[in-house]
Formats: structure tokens, C-alpha cells, sequence
């Protein structure tokens, strides 16, 4: 979702990964130093923010007293509510570059077998580039084309969400051993 060099590799192509394992590190620095500015700038704008309220405090005080003109006490009331809503815009922006920085490790979203690198270490990345492929172990989906009579038999009951059995075998295996339920029948 970010780019970066990649600085880190962390799986063997073919190996088993958890849901979570980092799989790649992509240089954080840019990306450290972003949310840090951001951090200060949020900071700031809170404290300009918190002035502007005591001063406003300040000005109800005066106005009651008639001390200031209703058009002074105005000014810092509008005053007041910009720089708040300056404050809650940097804070914004300090947690979108948080969010930057935590996607600079590249974790697996599923458990399963990870594929090969298709980019490797040193090399740059933008978000729109494929890293791998994690491909789940624990439910197998197998696509197949029907004959007619077997749309007519099964279809319908799949159409209406009843379940029907599927027995399969791959080409090195006598008769059908795996058993499966299907998924849907496409038009």
C-alpha cells in the first residue's frame, strides 16, 4: 500500500505462513519521519487550539464586564472554533501517516502457502506492485464445467441454497476420494 525499497524478505518461496507474518519490510524511515512531523504538527495545532479556548473564556468574562466590544469577542470565538477544527485536520493527518508506516511490513493476511518473491531485496516498490501470493490450505475451491444433464439436476438445488455433494479426484488418484460441497452454479 506504500512504496519503498524492500529491506527484508522474511519467508522461504513455498513455506507455510500464519495470518500476520511479516513477509516483507519496506524502508520505514520516510515513513517514520512523516508521522513524526505529522505528531508535532498535531501537537501544535492542540496547543494553538487550547489558547484559542482560554482566550475565548477570557473574552465571555470580558464581554459580561462590557470590558470588549461583542464584535472582539466574536472574532476570537470564530477564531476559536478554526483552529479547533485545524487541530482535529492534523491529528488526521498524524494517524494517516501511522497507518503509512504500519504498512511498511507487509504481513500475510491468511494462513497458507506463500508463493515466490516476485520482487526482490533492494529493489523499489509502489502500492500497485504484486509482492507474492499466499494462497489458503485450509478450504481447496475447484472450478469445473458441467453437461447439461448435470446443470439440470443440480442447478436448481443449488439456485435455492440446498446443499449438494461433489466428489472429485485428481489425475493421479483412482475414482473420486475427496468429498465437496457446492458452491454455486454460474449461468
Amino acid at each position: 500500500r506504500v512504496s519503498g525499497f524492500i529491506t527484508a524478505i522474511n519467508f522461504k518461496p513455498g513455506s507455510q505462513v500464519k495470518k500476520g507474518d511479516v513477509l516483507f519490510v519496506i524502508d520505514a524511515r520516510p515513513y517514520q519521519a512523516e508521522a513524526n512531523r505529522a505528531e508535532a504538527a498535531a501537537g501544535s495545532a492542540r496547543a494553538k487550539a487550547e489558547l484559542a479556548k482560554l482566550e475565548v473564556n477570557r473574552a465571555e468574562k470580558l464581554l459580561g464586564d462590557k470590558a470588549i466590544a461583542q464584535r472582539e469577542y466574536d472574532e476570537r470565538a470564530s477564531n476559536q472554533k478554526q483552529l479547533d477544527a485545524d487541530a482535529r485536520a492534523s491529528q488526521a493527518q498524524y494517524e494517516a501517516a501511522k497507518l503509512n508506516l504500519t504498512y511498511t511490513r507487509v504481513v500475510s493476511p491468511i494462513d497458507g502457502r506463500v508463493s515466490k518473491a516476485e520482487i526482490t531485496l533492494g529493489n523499489l516498490v509502489d502500492a500497485s506492485a504484486v509482492l507474492t501470493s499466499v494462497v489458503s490450505l485450509d478450504k481447496i475451491y475447484a472450478s469445473f464445467d458441467g453437461d447439461e444433464d448435470t446443470y439440470l439436476r443440480v442447478g436448481a438445488a443449488a439456485h435455492k441454497g440446498d446443499p449438494a455433494i461433489v466428489k472429485i479426484g485428481l489425475a493421479n488418484e483412482a475414482g473420486f476420494p475427496h468429498e465437496g460441497k457446492l458452491e454455486f452454479v454460474d449461468n
